[in-house]
């Protein structure tokens, strides 16, 4: 025992007198910390001190890690490529700043957890090695990719409104230059369908955003009547003549089968 601290546990053995030299209070600090697991390396990366907080935090005990390089803590098989991971040739030179790293560690049991690492060089006139600070950052990181996938969902639901809208402003445009150049009131009629069924349309986007993509009140819907009004809200502008098979009726939201048809037709003919 050298210096007050047992090396098979890095522990600390009581004062022995009121004037405790600075390396005690040092290491009493790394052992009275808990929110953070602080350790040391040498100068080639290899875990040289390993107080209670650590062992909290990884669960592994000083005989496990003690000489072992700091790269035995991280769960390099979570196949999540990370910008700030440790590089390999970190340890080549000293250096002179701290550096944070961000990845996954794993504890003893196998769980895992992403952690932020910090190592501080240690100088004494001389370069001594590293104070590494690791430390849980889970929650912020799951946090992170909360929002993330909120991001993602909020992307995707302005381009389907975007793309689901465009048909029927399509067929707006289209009948009021008809009525314009005809005065036909009909062409009035249709823009007064199709605005109905875009505040519908929106609507129902709204409750899929909300809800997830499951319909949650089917009715019985007559496929022939949603093709063929699926084909005429398009203008037949291509062309094409539009022929199917009849087919018994199904439970859907008309609406949104309606879009569906008008996208294959929009896919197929134009």
């Amino acid at each position: 025992m050298t210096d007050g601290l047992d090396p098979a546990t890095n522990a600390l053995d009581p004062p022995t007198n009121s004037s405790e030299s600075g390396g005690h209070v040092a290491r009493r600090l790394l052992k009275g910390v808990s929110t953070h697991a602080i350790f040391m390396l040498n100068a080639d990366g290899n875990i040289i001190a390993w107080p209670a907080p650590a062992m909290a935090l990884y669960g592994h005990d000083a005989t496990a890690v003690l000489d072992r390089h700091v790269r035995m803590l991280f769960a390099d098989d979570e196949g999540e490529a990370d910008s700030d991971s440790l590089p390999g040739d970190f340890f080549a030179e000293p250096r002179e700043e701290s550096v944070e790293f961000e990845r996954w560690h794993r504890r003893a049991d196998g769980s895992v957890f992403w952690g932020t690492l910090t190592l501080s060089p240690l100088r004494n006139g001389e370069f001594h090695g590293y104070a590494a600070i690791s430390r849980d950052t889970t929650t912020a990181k799951e946090y992170e990719r909360m929002l993330e996938r909120q991001n993602d969902r909020l992307k995707e639901f302005t381009d389907i409104l975007a793309h689901d809208l465009r048909n029927p402003l399509n067929v707006i445009e289209g009948s009021l230059t008809l009525y314009e150049e005809a005065g036909d009131e009909e062409h009035l009629e249709r823009v007064g369908e199709t605005t109905n069924r875009m505040a519908r349309l929106v609507d129902d986007l709204l409750r899929v955003a909300r809800q997830g993509n499951v319909v949650s009140d089917p009715e019985p819907t007559d496929v022939g009547e949603v093709v063929e009004a699926a084909w005429r809200s398009l203008g037949g502008k291509s062309g094409a003549a539009l022929t199917y098979e009849p087919v018994p009726s199904v439970s859907s939201d008309p609406d949104r089968l309606r879009e569906l048809f008008e996208n294959l037709f929009l896919l197929g003919a134009f």
